[in-house]
Order: structure tokens, then C-alpha cells, then sequence
């Protein structure tokens, strides 16, 4: 695959994993590496902005609102979130108070205008960027929140925390269900289940329980709906996300890429799965647009893909390898619309690649013109 940007050390610093996010557009890239300076790029790899962190802290994570208008930036112990809107060019310090000086987890609200940012001490605070409004709520979790993720049908909140329980929390952060499970679940995120009728979903959330099983649990019902388990060989998970509503792609270091039905009847049976038990597993992105999958294994970056769902074929031709003065590749994502794969390294480094280029076509009478 072609290049199409490709930043190096001496814009993020070396030594560290560069964290990044494509808005949900696919207009903007955002990155921050150990230099704790964030830049924002176009598609085309135009510097829009840039913004020095003022905590000592490392970047620990970025996220874009659903509008893809505004992107967040946390840091590590420290009391601040930095918005900063693409449109306005208008930069905002959110503090978020004495009781999140260490935060811990951000996302932002697939419906609704909330950030949701929870702490080492298991408070959580909600902040609506229309009304600019925070809502603190102290003691959410007795321990710190690890995880967590919004619904994608209706606008809920789901946490983990490292006190082995997980909540689920309207908008403004009360509780409407708590729940022990048997240790942390440290990767959250919700799937719709198809039901019998063919008109029905149920949002079900699924956790990553500490890298050993998936807890499947359907909080409309308040049923949990079974806890999977895996093969030992596969080692443990380490990356779960959806693909389209049918699927969860599931991620194992040993080396294994499973994919499950969500299907009422065939929930949590293994459809298919990609990889050969040798080369550890970094992590995985999916990209439903184009029906391709990515997977990190050691310093190289395979393509497989995904058009017949039940037969995956790696793309041995596009496949990507690092070499030495790169650094390894440690993220790997997709644009929203599949045409370009990002993939930062562990040594500072952010390089896009196109991976297929829209038919362009016009008419004109009995004439038909495409690129």
C-alpha cells in the first residue's frame, strides 16, 4: 500500500507508543507522543494545529465527539482535559477538580454531548459541552475506573472498575445497575444481539474479564447472558470491537483473531478465526467499509480479508513491515470510511497508508467517464 504520511520521531519524540484517533469523519488525525505536544493533521497530512500539554504527565488518551467538532485530550495525574474544536480553532482547559487528580478513563457519548471521565478513586465526572456543564459523582466506583463505553441505541454509560464490579449509569452519571463479576473487567463494549424477530436488537454489553473470558450480559432484561470461554492455546484476549451487527472480533496474544455470532441463536460461537499460534498478537482494527481486517504481529502489519465473513484470506501483497529505525507497530486503525490505515510504532513514529481510492465516475447522454 502507499504512504501517504509518514511522521517521525522529531515530531512526537522517541521511546514511547504515539497515541492517535481519526475523527469519525475521516477529516482529521490526531496525535501525541512523548514530547506531550498534540498535533492535529488533515486527511492530506496538513498540519492544522498543535498544542503543548501543560501537565508532566503522558498522553493517555484522545478522543473525538461523534460530531468529529471536538477532540479531548487526557493526561496522566493530572487534573485537566484539554478540548479543542477543529472548526472554531477555539482551545478550552476543562478542569475536572480535586477529586479526579488522577484520571483514569474518557469517552465521549455516541448520542448525546457528554464526556464522561473517571478517576484512580473511583469517582466519575460528566461534562455537557453544549450547556458546559460538570456533573461530578463521587464514590461511583470504590476503586479506580479502568474501562467503560457509551450505548450505541441508547445513551448510557457502562464502566469497569478495578474493584471487580461494572455499572451502567444514565446521562447524568446515576446508576441503574451494579454488578460483581469474578475479577476486572478491563475492556468494555456494547453489542447488538439480533433476536428472533428480525425487527429486534438488544444492546448487549460484552467485558473482557482480565484477559480470560467475555461476560456477556444483556442489561435491558438484567439477565446475564453467559460468560465465554476460550481455548487455553489461544492465550489471553487482548483486544475485542465490533464488526458491523453481526460480529465480535475477538484478539489473542498468542497469535488467534476469532470472530463470534451475535446472532440470538449462534451468540458467542466461533465463526471463523485468522492466525497461526506462533507470532504473538499485538492488536487488531476491523474495518466494515471495505470488509478488511489488520492485526500487529510482531514488526509487521498483515491484511486479511473479509469479504466471505466464513473464508478469510490474508492479503500476503499489502502486508507492511517495520524495520529497526521505525520502531514496532503498536496501534493500527482505519479511517470510518476503510480508505486509509494508520499504524503509530513504540518508538514515536505515525505512518498512513491508502488503502483503496473511491471510484470517481460522471455521465454524460449515452457517455460514462470513471477514475
Amino acid at each position: 500500500m502507499k504512504c501517504l504520511l509518514s511522521l517521525k520521531q522529531d515530531q512526537h519524540g522517541a521511546g514511547e507508543t504515539v497515541k492517535f484517533h481519526w475523527d469519525p469523519t475521516g477529516r482529521y488525525l490526531v496525535s501525541c507522543g512523548a514530547n506531550r505536544r498534540v498535533h492535529i493533521w488533515t486527511r492530506g497530512g496538513n498540519k492544522v494545529h498543535e498544542i503543548a500539554l501543560r501537565g508532566s504527565g503522558s498522553c493517555l488518551d484522545i478522543q473525538w465527539d461523534r460530531d468529529g467538532e471536538t477532540v479531548a485530550i487526557l493526561q496522566e495525574k493530572h487534573p485537566e482535559v484539554v478540548l479543542y474544536n477543529v472548526h472554531t480553532a477555539e482551545q478550552q482547559i476543562l478542569g475536572i477538580g480535586d477529586g479526579m487528580k488522577e484520571p483514569t478513563f474518557m469517552a465521549w457519548s455516541n448520542l448525546g454531548p457528554q464526556l464522561a471521565i473517571g478517576s484512580a478513586k473511583g469517582n466519575l465526572l460528566i461534562y455537557d459541552k453544549q450547556t458546559k456543564t460538570k456533573n461530578p459523582v463521587w464514590g461511583k466506583h470504590s476503586k479506580a475506573i479502568i474501562c467503560g463505553c457509551w450505548g450505541k441505541r441508547q445513551n448510557i454509560l457502562a464502566l469497569g472498575s478495578n474493584d471487580n464490579t461494572f455499572t451502567i449509569s444514565n446521562e447524568k452519571g446515576e446508576t441503574e445497575e451494579q454488578l460483581k463479576v469474578r475479577a476486572k473487567p478491563i475492556r468494555a463494549i456494547f453489542a447488538s444481539i439480533h433476536t428472533s424477530s428480525l425487527s429486534s436488537k438488544s444492546d448487549f454489553l460484552v467485558l473482557n474479564i482480565e484477559g480470560k473470558t467475555l461476560y456477556v450480559y444483556n442489561w435491558e432484561t438484567r439477565a446475564r447472558q453467559m460468560e465465554l470461554k476460550f481455548k487455553k492455546s489461544y492465550g489471553d484476549l487482548c483486544r475485542l470491537e465490533t464488526y458491523g451487527n453481526s460480529f465480535i472480533f475477538v484478539g489473542f496474544k498468542n497469535g488467534k483473531v476469532v470472530s463470534l455470532s451475535t446472532d440470538e441463536k449462534e451468540v458467542g460461537e466461533e465463526v471463523q478465526n485468522w492466525g497461526a499460534l506462533e507470532t504473538p498478537l499485538t492488536t487488531f482494527s476491523s474495518t466494515h467499509s471495505l470488509n478488511r481486517l489488520a492485526t500487529v504481529m510482531g514488526p509487521t502489519v498483515h491484511l486479511v480479508d473479509l469479504q466471505d465473513i466464513y473464508r478469510w484470506n490474508e492479503e500476503e501483497k499489502d502486508k507492511i513491515e517495520f524495520g529497526y529505525e521505525l520502531g514496532r507497530p503498536a496501534e493500527v486503525a482505519w479511517t470510518s470510511d476503510g480508505q486509509i490505515l494508520t499504524v503509530s510504532t513504540d518508538d514515536g513514529c505515525v505512518l498512513s497508508y491508502l488503502s483503496s481510492i473511491p471510484v470517481l465516475s460522471a455521465t454524460n447522454g449515452i457517455f460514462v467517464a470513471y477514475l
